[in-house]
């Protein structure tokens, strides 16, 4: 029990009086200090600081509004209505036995789901199988594209569209790959469609450009000779090309692989060389290859055709172009003389002129070329394969 209070004060106290007063309040405050109810009610400010702190760290990533406590006549802390639910729980967790002592439990990380690992998305299996041959090839060489079970279809290759062409299996095409392409890899693409003509989608495929490591050519010529090779016989002469390969007869007629049009002959420029003219740089690539022969000798053609073109270019002389189909077309140069006439249909082996030296040539020789769709290729290729085969 507390001890009472005098039942009543003066208005004008006696000193005996308030020493009676201070002793009783003196003992009204010892006694709230040994009260158990307001010892157990006690939370400290670092109790309270590192529950809250831990709880931030685990749970939110800003910390807690601050618990504004409220006491009840038992002394239990009770959270205000303004308080949120997590500075609530963070009161709690200051009341409990390990606060009140000044030690917080570690509270328990919250569980990191880990994303499941994502499902590799099924590459869908083309829509037809695209074959390229060879799929390494010497840059101004020649590929094949086959797109089996298709009735007809599109090359895209190098910035041209190349029509394909059907037999039993599929449709395929011949490619030029020209002398200035990059090394390395390329793809192409093939648009097909059905024997309805309905479409049968796009396919890709690869082929990689190689170095052909070929030999670089030195010329010695003539003041005379070299006095042709001027900027206006070489325009003239783009012009003159540009009209043979506006058109193309678009069924092949070859069959088998082609022959060299000159018999005993000896190569002496090699297709693709680099040529050095009387010591200087070594500058275009040989469009051709240099077949030299006595002079007169008889030029052939090197498959079945149609003749396209004749006359004469102010660098390649005296000129006979054959136009095998499907893009494919053989130009003769430097020759002596002519013997067919354009739309004539010649067989493999028919005569067309005989070797010369006329344009820019230091002796009889004949120019042989091969053209895919205006893009030169080594005919040597075309003697050792057939296309297609």
């Amino acid at each position: 029990m507390l001890p009472s209070l005098p039942s009543r004060l003066s208005a004008r106290p006696s000193r005996r009086s308030l020493l009676v007063l201070v002793a009783t309040l003196g003992a009204l405050a010892a006694a709230c200090a040994q009260s158990p109810a307001l010892t157990a009610t006690a939370v400290t400010p670092a109790a309270t600081t590192t529950a809250l702190g831990t709880r931030s760290a685990a749970a939110t990533p800003s910390p807690a509004p601050p618990v504004e406590a409220t006491p009840t006549p038992t002394g239990t802390p009770t959270a205000s209505p303004s308080a949120t639910p997590s500075s609530t729980a963070a009161a709690t967790a200051a009341a409990s036995p390990g606060a009140s002592s000044g030690t917080s439990p570690a509270a328990s990380p919250a569980p990191v789901s880990t994303p499941a690992a994502p499902t590799p998305a099924s590459t869908p299996a083309p829509a037809f199988p695209v074959l390229v041959d060879p799929p390494f090839v010497p840059s101004g060489d020649t590929i094949i594209v086959r797109a089996t079970g298709a009735a007809s279809g599109m090359v895209e290759a190098a910035g041209r569209s190349i029509p394909m062409l059907a037999d039993a299996t599929g449709t395929w095409a011949v490619v030029g790959v020209g002398l200035y392409t990059e090394r390395g890899a390329h793809t192409l693409r093939v648009t097909a469609q059905d024997a309805q003509g309905a479409a049968m989608g796009t396919v890709s495929a690869r082929y990689t450009v190689v170095d052909p490591q070929r030999p670089a050519d030195y010329l010695t010529t003539t003041e005379e000779t070299a006095a042709i090779l001027t900027p206006e016989a070489a325009a003239t002469e783009s012009r003159m090309r540009a009209e043979q390969f506006a058109s193309y007869d678009p069924t092949p007629a070859w069959r088998t692989a082609f022959r060299h049009p000159v018999l005993n002959f000896v190569v002496t420029t090699e297709f693709g060389s680099g040529r050095s003219i009387n010591g200087g740089p070594i500058g275009d690539f040989h469009s051709g290859q240099d077949l030299a022969a006595d002079a007169g000798v008889e030029v052939t053609a090197s498959a079945p055709g149609r003749v396209s073109w004749v006359g004469a270019m102010p660098i390649r002389g005296n000129t006979v172009i054959v136009d095998h189909g499907g893009g494919v077309k053989t130009g003769y140069h430097h020759l002596q003389d002519t013997s067919v006439l354009v739309g004539q249909v010649v067989a493999a082996g028919a005569l067309l002129g005989h070797l010369g030296s006329t344009g820019f040539s230091t002796g009889p020789h004949l120019h042989w070329e091969l053209t895919i769709f205006g893009v030169n290729v080594d005919p040597e290729t075309w003697t050792a394969r057939s296309f297609p085969r």
